[in-house]
């Protein structure tokens, strides 16, 4: 009935606005994200020395949508984790995978003090293996008003699943803490940079890197003639060979951005070259990702390489940074970002509800 009063509620939005805007994100492919019929699919486990105070229950008295949501209570030496559903993805495809959460106990000056929360997406093959999965961390602080939760991913080649998995933790110096969690989501995401749609570039050499580690160097396959190196004969430490963009200029929509990058050589191993992240002032990373040294099809070739990522309405800045892991001698350009859409009131509704 919820789900029924959601539709009808986007088709209304989508009527008056004279375009379908809740069809920009598809349908939540995560069961029982909402909790609203409890436990239902989802698998709970405890740890630890006070194991028997921690628990995972539906609470009725606290919710962002709805009437219900997932309380984790955890006393100190005490684990909780919550695992869900399978949800059928299709390997290569781009998802966004959102939530919201709340919190009390955790830290009150927002560093680390004993009660760690994280969540994890597990993408599976058709056989239950493993693929691969990424690891994210939530706030070390309290969390008190509910917070919204975006990340854009793509499924690997080979994954027709995904599971995701909650766990909060408090060792011996922490407090006893709570977390609620609601509206679990996985959409799939389609959309490429519109036709004379906004674009920002950010010039790694106008000072977007870490000046303690990098150079400036010239580079007559840039447009300014400049490119920022990374070289084991300069520097072999890793770092960022771009970030500290900081940048407010993009409002709320879906994006697409491009690192422009070279390699000296192209690897026979496959390893991370470049690590490359979109982060922002309150929610962690927007998208993140490696950029392999077998990646490059040419040496000494410039080489774009695309990713797509949400911006939600809470986020007011985002910051565009690719670590460099050492090894191959690495240049950088420009980091270019393309409006694929820009959203309404009735958009971003619809992305977080």
């Amino acid at each position: 009935m919820k789900r029924l009063r959601r539709l009808c509620v986007a088709l209304m939005t989508a009527f008056v606005a004279g375009t379908p805007t809740w069809a920009q994100f598809g349908p939540n492919l995560l069961a029982e994200g909402d909790f609203e019929a409890g436990l239902q699919g989802w698998q709970a486990a405890v740890s630890g020395a006070q194991a028997a105070a921690a628990g995972l229950t539906v609470d009725d008295g606290q919710a962002k949508v709805g009437a219900r949501s997932l309380k984790f209570t955890v006393p100190k030496e005490g684990g909780v984790s919550a695992t869900s559903p399978v949800a059928p993805v299709e390997g290569g495809k781009v998802y966004l995978y959102s939530f919201w959460f709340c919190s009390e106990g955790f830290s009150k000056t927002g560093l680390f003090a004993g009660c760690n929360a994280q969540y994890s997406l597990t993408w599976l093959n058709a056989e239950g293996k493993v693929v691969g999965s990424v690891g994210v961390g939530l706030s070390y602080g309290e969390v008190p008003a509910w917070r919204f939760m975006a990340r854009t991913v793509r499924a690997p080649a080979e994954a027709t699943g995904m599971r995701a998995n909650y766990a909060v933790t408090v060792n011996a110096e922490g407090i006893p803490s709570r977390l609620w969690l609601d509206r679990v989501q996985l959409r799939a995401l389609s959309g490429a940079p519109a036709p004379g749609g906004k674009v920002w570039v950010f010039r790694a050499a106008d000072g977007f890197y870490d000046q303690g580690a990098f150079r400036r160097v010239a580079d007559d396959d840039t447009g300014s003639g400049f490119a920022v190196i990374g070289a084991t004969r300069f520097q072999n430490k890793p770092s960022y060979l771009s970030g500290g963009m900081y940048t407010r200029a993009l409002p709320a929509g879906q994006f697409q951005v491009t690192y422009r990058v070279k390699a000296a050589e192209i690897a026979t191993e496959t390893e991370p070259l470049l690590s490359w992240d979109i982060n922002t002032d309150l929610i962690g990373h927007l998208a993140a990702g490696n950029i392999l040294t077998t990646d490059f099809r040419q040496p000494g070739a410039y080489q774009d390489f695309t990713f797509d990522f949400v911006k939600p309405p809470n986020v007011r800045w985002v910051d565009f940074r690719a670590f460099w892991q050492g090894g191959v001698t690495t240049w950088i350009d420009t980091i270019t970002v393309r409006e694929v859409r820009l959203f309404t009131d009735a958009d971003n509704q619809a992305l977080m509800d």
